[in-house]
């Protein structure tokens, strides 16, 4: 008697010791703060060395989202392509806020928010390359793709061109690796968006030029979160839903859009262009 007692003085009539866990939308309007991870990437997210300040689409539109949510965003960790969703996993940070592909692939390591913006991935070759003419060009086992590991163009070349060869880098590898590796003749090819490709080309005249075919892809950027947390996903895309129809993300986008169709508005009509 005296067990049972004890037993329900410790643990209540429903024999539940453990306290709910903490959801992450109860954290961040506990603390008011969004813990945004993020990975470095042209004109997505971009840190300055000497100052630590934060530009990029990515950054402005995850910021205007906290404004418009009357919270403040705590950015950190930096992470790898390879390495998006591990921090869930010890919950180290609340969501990543680079921007990053909406893929079933990346949907088995967690979850997104509505899209942000849409991003077309464009195909990058050595200058003055003159083998390939079409993309079908591209779908041969003498032709080798540079890809990083964790980046959804690992999914995308066998999906696409399935006879290539594949050159893979580490996830944390610098953008410009995957064009030193065209340059330097280790890869033919590699599939990036324009913003990537073309800040390389102006930092690098005569090495690299965009393959002149329509976007191999239009994917969804967004918001990842950790698995289950769809309370978190409601308060960030009624967010977003906000910033979208104050024309807030448009003005963003263009912003950020240093070449045409750089990045599209959520309300454009996307797919993959034949």
């Amino acid at each position: 008697v005296l067990i049972s007692l004890a037993a329900m003085y410790l643990f209540g009539p429903s024999g539940q010791g453990a306290a709910t866990p903490e959801t992450a939308l109860a954290r961040v309007l506990r603390t008011g703060t969004l813990r945004c991870a993020y990975t470095v990437a042209p004109s997505f997210i971009e840190k300055d060395a000497n100052t630590g300040a934060f530009s990029g689409l990515g950054y402005d539109i995850t910021e205007a989202l906290a404004s418009i949510l009357g919270i403040k965003v705590a950015w950190g960790p930096e992470v790898g392509p390879h390495e998006v969703f591990e921090g869930f996993k010890n919950n180290a940070f609340d969501a990543n806020c680079t921007g990053y592909w909406r893929t079933p692939e990346r949907a088995r390591g967690g979850d997104f928010t509505d899209t942000i913006f849409f991003t077309p991935a464009h195909l990058f070759v050595r200058k003055g390359e003159t083998r390939f003419k079409k993309l079908s060009d591209f779908n041969s086992p003498d032709v080798t793709f540079v890809v990083m590991d964790g980046e959804a163009t690992v999914t995308m070349v066998p999906r696409f061109f399935p006879k290539a060869k594949v050159y893979a880098l580490p996830g944390m590898a610098p953008v410009s690796d995957r064009f030193l590796a065209v340059i330097g003749n280790k890869a033919d090819v590699t599939i990036t968006d324009l913003s990537m490709g073309m800040e390389f080309i102006d930092t690098n005249p005569g090495k690299l030029e965009l393959f002149p075919s329509k976007p191999l892809e239009t994917t969804s950027s967004v918001i990842l979160l950790q698995h289950g947390q769809q309370e978190l996903k409601n308060f960030l895309d009624a967010g977003i839903a906000a910033l979208r129809e104050k024309g807030i993300l448009n003005q963003l986008i263009a912003k950020h859009s240093t070449y045409p169709n750089m990045f599209l508005p959520p309300a454009s009509e996307v797919g993959r262009v034949e």
